[in-house]
């Protein structure tokens, strides 16, 4: 598949297959808007990457920041071809351990609910 050119937002960017999906989009000649809520890790990140990585730090389990860092993305870019929507993380530890709060967190990490965004 030919991605040069194409505008590619990854979530979850600042580390694991995120980074490492917005590492391999780059090399393939794509412009990548990085998203993720380690601004420091991001920035450096983009640093690496160079001009066509774009550091947009959200915590995507906030809708204003949803809505900001897409704004952010189209005014940078003017457009959005493809998402990877890899933000998450997971429980490592036993069921009579988990914290309801922290599995309640989880849940709006990894299951956000159907939202209208005004920018869709």
């Amino acid at each position: 598949m030919d991605i040069e050119k194409s505008v590619i937002l990854v979530t979850g960017a600042s580390s694991g297959i995120g980074m490492a999906t917005a590492s391999a989009a780059i090399a393939r000649g794509a412009r990548v808007a990085m998203v993720a809520r380690r601004e420091d890790r991001l920035r450096d990140l983009a640093g690496q990457l160079g001009p066509n990585a774009l550091a947009v730090p959200c915590d995507v389990t906030d809708s204003a920041q949803i809505e900001s860092s897409l704004r952010a993305v189209l005014s940078a870019y003017g457009r959005i071809d493809v998402l990877v929507n890899n933000a998450g993380r997971g429980f490592y530890t036993g069921i009579d351990e988990i914290d309801i709060a922290g599995y309640r967190e989880l849940l709006e990490l990894d299951l956000p609910p159907s939202r209208s965004l005004s920018l869709m």
